[in-house]
């Protein structure tokens, strides 16, 4: 029998169906010298969250100082109301040992007599000259030199 060689395909030089995309080779860059480091532009959203996240924590931070400074404010004024109310007791306490009342009690306790009569001085007015006194006995002159 007698063979005859057929012709072999190379699959590798075969055309395929869907065509592979070679992907475009990238440019090289060249070096670029600088004197000052590479500075990373941030997007303005990061900017943007970053100061509202600082400007947060600021408002809480305010907010929690004025608030521990209210509370303290509020016991000073409850210390000073108690401290007011414990004076207005005191003073009302010695008032009303110095009431007429509680005089009158206490002199007739220590025997004091009732007054039966009160002479009421007449008031007169400091531009009327008042008269010299008069005296019963004969008033003996003493020199203020020879006392």
């Amino acid at each position: 029998m007698s063979t005859m060689p057929l012709p072999r395909r190379e699959i590798s030089t075969r055309p395929s169906r869907h065509p592979r995309a070679v992907p475009a080779p990238t440019p090289t860059r060249l070096p670029v010298k600088s004197s000052s480091p590479r500075v990373r532009r941030s997007s303005p959203l990061l900017r943007a969250l970053v100061i509202f996240g600082i400007a947060i924590v600021l408002v809480v931070s305010g907010t929690l100082v004025v608030g521990r400074e209210q509370l303290q404010l509020h016991q000073l004024q409850y210390q000073l109301q108690q401290e007011q109310s414990k004076f207005a007791l005191s003073v009302n306490t010695v008032s009303a040992l110095s009431a007429p009342a509680q005089i009158t009690a206490h002199a007739s306790s220590l025997h004091l007599v009732a007054p039966k009569v009160v002479t009421q001085i007449l008031s007169v007015s400091l531009l009327t000259p008042v008269p010299m006194p008069h005296f019963t006995r004969p008033v003996i002159e003493i020199s203020r030199t020879h006392r």
